[in-house]
């Protein structure tokens, strides 16, 4: 299926205000350690499924643009910048993309490694594949060192964003994706630091370096 606008979710004033005020310590455990407790809770409700949902490996379940299988818990002790999108927005994705490849340059010319500091890309739509974030990620000459374009099933996918409070839906009408265009800012032991509500209108010099040297 093919979207053909995406739109922007506004956030409500109290929300944006938690968002705003978020910081490291608002969650005590990391965000590794909070998926993990909720798969256990989700496996102990449903003793019949537990066998089944304890083969069925997390690292099954997330898929990048190259079509293989990862483990989010890879990013362990590396800094990780997230956000969302789909490959068939016809303009403001590529716009969301093009701000992420200017701080890529800060980055590197901060000379922050890709060892130290990942970016991302999570897909929205249930659409995308492999191929297609593949053939994004090339379109928009992403370095792949750094980058990483995921998917995963609506549940797994849907579990981590609510964590992130990263928001999306699909409209009523013309079966649009919208969704909200913050980045969201982990530390190295995967706990949330920071969230910028608008990537459009991120100001870069807003973003500390000196953390993820």
């Amino acid at each position: 299926m093919k979207y053909q606008k995406c739109w922007v979710l506004f956030w409500s004033p109290l929300l944006l205000i938690l968002v705003l005020g978020q910081k490291s310590g608002a969650i005590e455990k990391s965000i590794y350690d909070v998926l993990d407790s909720i798969k256990s809770s989700k496996e102990s409700l449903n003793s019949r499924q537990a066998t089944k949902n304890q083969n069925e490996n997390e690292s099954t379940l997330w898929i990048d643009q190259n079509g293989q299988s990862f483990n989010l818990s890879r990013y362990k002790g590396q800094s990780l910048l997230v956000f969302i999108g789909y490959t068939s927005c016809p303009a403001l994705c590529p716009m969301i993309t093009g701000q992420m490849k200017k701080l890529e340059d800060r980055l590197n010319t901060n000379q922050i490694s890709s060892e130290k500091l990942q970016i991302l890309f999570i897909t929205i739509d249930e659409g995308d594949t492999a191929e297609t974030l593949k053939v994004y990620a090339h379109k928009h000459h992403l370095d792949l060192k750094r980058w990483t374009l995921a998917q995963a099933p609506k549940e797994t996918k849907d579990r981590l964003l609510g964590i992130l409070q990263l928001s999306y839906e699909q409209t009523k009408s013309n079966n649009h994706l919208r969704h909200s265009f913050s980045l969201v800012v982990i530390n190295s032991q995967g706990h949330i630091v920071q969230t910028f509500p608008n990537l459009l209108k991120l100001d870069f010099s807003q973003i500390p370096l000196a953390p993820f040297k």
